[in-house]
């Protein structure tokens, strides 16, 4: 779908300004996606991502502050969402060996399972997803990690 289907006669001031637009645009498109994968689950996308993170870091356990740094969304209540992927037992919280004070948290066999199955639906085939070719996909990455590097 074009951007100017979205905001039928839309007037952008640039290409610039219309590749902002688009970008969000695509983000909440691609963000339904994982809301509708995930429904069925009884998770929150925040609880996804955390334990998305909590995969990565496989065979090793996170502090929760290392966690918050890596959530997509800033604002995100991971004491909150932890507690509840406890109470589900997609995660395991352990006192560090090095000190008792610190709580490490690693995902447990039945998140990793939720992961793999959801990761399946959402990115199964990946001509489901996307058109991009890896040459293109690579391009966008580049794109967008300039994007997130501006300051301001």
């Amino acid at each position: 779908m074009k951007t100017e289907s979205v905001w039928q006669h839309a007037v952008f001031q640039s290409d610039t300004q219309k590749a902002y637009f688009n970008v969000l645009f695509t983000a909440f498109q691609l963000k339904a996606r994982v809301y509708k994968a995930i429904k069925g689950f009884g998770i929150t996308h925040e609880q996804y991502y955390v334990l998305r993170i909590l995969q990565a870091a496989q065979p090793y356990p996170l502090r929760l502050n290392a966690i918050t740094a890596r959530m997509l969304e800033s604002n995100s209540n991971t004491t909150r969402i932890m507690d509840k992927l406890l109470a589900k037992k997609l995660v395991l919280k352990e006192h560090a060996e090095q000190d008792r004070r610190e709580l490490q948290i690693s995902i447990t066999e039945k998140g990793s399972g939720l992961v793999a199955h959801i990761e399946e639906l959402v990115f199964g085939d990946a001509q489901t997803w996307t058109a991009l070719n890896e040459t293109e996909a690579h391009l966008l990455n580049q794109i967008l990690d300039k994007m997130r590097n501006v300051k301001g």
